[in-house]
């Protein structure tokens, strides 16, 4: 009998070492784990990657366009924003995973090829450098208002332009408030007219980050996990999903 007990108890202790290795904070819903720290290869590339890329006139993405891809295991990669968050919350049977190759130097998914190359310690897809995102470390503190430009268009030259600001303030006490302006033009060149205003209501609410997830609750209880990281380590420069917030130090 006693040793039935001494198996037992190793047996619960095995599966609770299993349960805690899963939650992994590198670990996606896939339950697939990312080595921020492995030394990139084409051959064997894993994880998040990001690299941004001008959009004069702003008629693609608003000025500025984020190229995110992530590699999954199985020669599998999720190209833009997860729908649920950050690289460790991506599930392929909800995000837009897509088989690819890499041979003679492009990237191939699908029907399209991207030139992909690797310069010292940096990864080029389409010749947009790409940098590899990094979990937000625990303990980071927010205490800042920050800012969000987007456009199409040129105001106060091209008919039908327009500009959107938006302002996102995160409180050290896990509280954010949101709320923006946009300007728009009609008509055009000398004949252009400009009018502003407030595009949506304040929102209101807590957050919470983990990893590269942010959890915004609003205080009407609507929740929404956005991918989430800091730029190059500081915390005046984040993004969520597509959108770069940055402190305006003018």
């Amino acid at each position: 009998m006693g040793k039935r007990w001494v198996v037992f108890l190793f047996l619960i202790a095995g599966v609770l070492i299993i349960t805690a290795c899963s939650k992994d904070d590198n670990e996606n819903s896939n339950g697939e784990q990312f080595d921020i720290n492995a030394k990139l290869s084409l051959d064997n590339l894993s994880g998040m990657f990001y690299g941004f890329r001008s959009d004069f006139g702003g008629n693609e993405c608003g000025g500025i366009c984020w190229d995110i891809y992530t590699f999954l295991q199985g020669n599998k990669v999720l190209v833009g924003v997860p729908a649920n968050g950050g690289p460790e919350k991506i599930d392929c049977t909800v995000d837009s995973c897509q088989d690819y190759t890499i041979e003679n130097g492009q990237l191939i998914i699908g029907s399209d090829s991207f030139p992909i190359e690797i310069i010292g310690d940096t990864l080029r897809i389409n010749d947009v450098q790409l940098t590899r995102v990094t979990p937000v470390p625990e303990g980071t503190v927010f205490n800042n208002q920050y800012k969000y430009i987007s456009y199409s268009g040129l105001i106060g030259i091209t008919g039908g332009a327009s500009s959107k600001t938006l302002f996102l303030t995160l409180n050290p006490d896990g509280t954010f408030e949101l709320n923006g302006v946009s300007i728009g033009s009609v008509g055009g060149l000398s004949g252009t007219n400009t009018s502003g205003g407030f595009t949506d209501d304040t929102q209101v609410g807590t957050y919470t980050i983990e990893n590269n997830t942010i959890e915004l609750t609003g205080s009407d209880g609507t929740v929404e996990n956005i991918l989430f990281f800091i730029h190059d380590g500081n915390v005046n420069d984040i993004q969520l999903g597509e959108r770069n917030y940055y402190v305006d130090e003018d």
